[in-house]
């Protein structure tokens, strides 16, 4: 349970963003929603989700990630990693980056393992 109160997936694939020259807030909160949307399938995650969502006068946590993945866009924020970045990412680099994220130390902290095919979608995505 104490898991669940410390970083994760976000903070560890914004790690390996350090190199792109994208700001480590940025990163985390625009992979925030991918690594949430993962976490849904933790019913313990799922549930705080809903508890916060409840305070937040949302339906649930869906509603709640969604709301968080549309921050940017109502605070005039670049919504992709490319547009914050100082170099073009490949497919090779958005790989390594996945693997990265694996192996950071932070990943332990995580509610969920994320099997590194999600951590990849999760960056391509974001990117």
């Amino acid at each position: 349970m104490q898991n669940l109160r410390l970083v994760g997936f976000a903070h560890a694939l914004a790690h390996r963003l350090a190199g792109y020259k994208i700001p480590h807030a940025i990163a985390v909160g625009l992979l925030l929603p991918h690594v949430m949307r993962h976490n849904l399938a933790s019913p313990v995650v799922a549930a705080r989700y809903d508890r916060l969502a409840c305070g937040a006068h949302l339906a649930d946590g869906p509603a709640l990630i969604e709301v968080i993945a549309d921050l940017p866009g109502r605070f005039g924020v670049r919504a992709k990693l490319s547009a914050w970045s100082v170099a073009r990412a490949t497919e090779a680099d958005l790989d390594a980056l996945a693997r990265g994220a694996e192996s950071d130390p932070l990943a332990r902290f995580a509610p969920l393992p994320i099997p590194i095919e999600a951590l990849r979608a999760m960056v391509r995505s974001a990117w």
